[in-house]
């Protein structure tokens, strides 16, 4: 055995020397994502999606869950369009945690998977749950008047719901209903990637985007839905108006013509319908 050099210190210092404390770097070096194993890469990807929702979303929130735009290629086609608008309503019905406690119908997005115009409104009615589709009853009756004289139909636009069930007793939805229910829009929004969304009443509007104002002070004014950036999808138009039952209950001429001059507006950025 050898035996240790006489120079060895008997006891190992405290402290470093301030010369080797000057060769260390102050943070280690950041790792990029594909030097990580798989599952790290995951984690590290779904880190900046967190980080995606607190500098992107104020209205409703955009959840690292959420597949289609974040996890998954935008779909392109038609098919490809139509098939993941398909899994997003596979997947809420099987995860959503608000539309699971309530025990209505869910009544999910219908439409055309490459609409220009994209339709949203609170949450179901009762005559929606029972005809299992959006805008239905006298409402929907008003709607399909408004489209055609838009020179529109169903088949031509995309119709959902920030949530997919009526609340018990028709109550406005919570927050945590809407935190749990509304990603499932964003998707389909992200997944049809529309040229206008028109917000029918005050709730939809007021969350879509994500400000405090009434219907009265945002119909007729155009807002902004902007993407996660994420998804790079640029921001989409949003035109506020009244909800057609709103119409109905208040049928005046000046109501008639506020509703008619916002689509009008809604219609100024779409591509006529005679060349569609």
């Amino acid at each position: 055995q050898r035996d240790l050099p006489k120079t060895l210190p008997k006891t190992l210092p405290k402290t470093l020397p301030k010369t080797l404390l000057k060769t260390l770097p102050d943070t280690l070096p950041a790792v990029a994502p594909a030097q990580l194993p798989q599952h790290a890469a995951v984690q590290a990807r779904q880190q900046s999606m967190e980080d995606a929702v607190v500098q992107d979303f104020k209205g409703i929130a955009f959840s690292a869950t959420m597949l289609w735009g974040v996890a998954q290629v935008l779909p392109v086609s038609m098919q490809e369009r139509r098939d993941a608008l398909i899994e997003i309503q596979t997947r809420h019905n099987a995860t959503c945690a608000c539309c699971q406690k309530n025990t209505s119908n869910i009544v999910a997005g219908q439409g055309n998977p490459m609409a220009e115009l994209f339709l949203i409104a609170e949450a179901p009615t009762e005559n929606e749950e029972l005809a299992g589709q959006p805008f239905a009853g006298k409402p929907g009756d008003k709607l399909n008047e408004m489209l055609n004289a838009m020179g529109l139909n169903r088949e031509r636009i995309f119709m959902s719901h920030i949530l997919k069930s009526r609340p018990p007793n028709d109550r406005p939805p919570t927050r945590s209903e809407v935190d749990q229910c509304g990603p499932y829009l964003l998707e389909e929004i992200l997944v049809v990637r529309p040229k206008v969304i028109v917000s029918f009443g005050g709730p939809a509007s007021k969350l879509i985007l994500a400000v405090d104002e009434g219907i009265t002070l945002l119909r007729g004014k155009w807002g902004e839905w902007t993407p996660p950036k994420i998804a790079n999808v640029p921001p989409i138009w949003v035109m506020p108006t009244f909800h057609p039952a709103y119409l109905i209950r208040n049928y005046t001429q000046e109501t008639r013509s506020q509703v008619w001059s916002d689509l009008q507006l809604a219609m100024s950025k779409l591509t006529p319908p005679n060349k569609m």
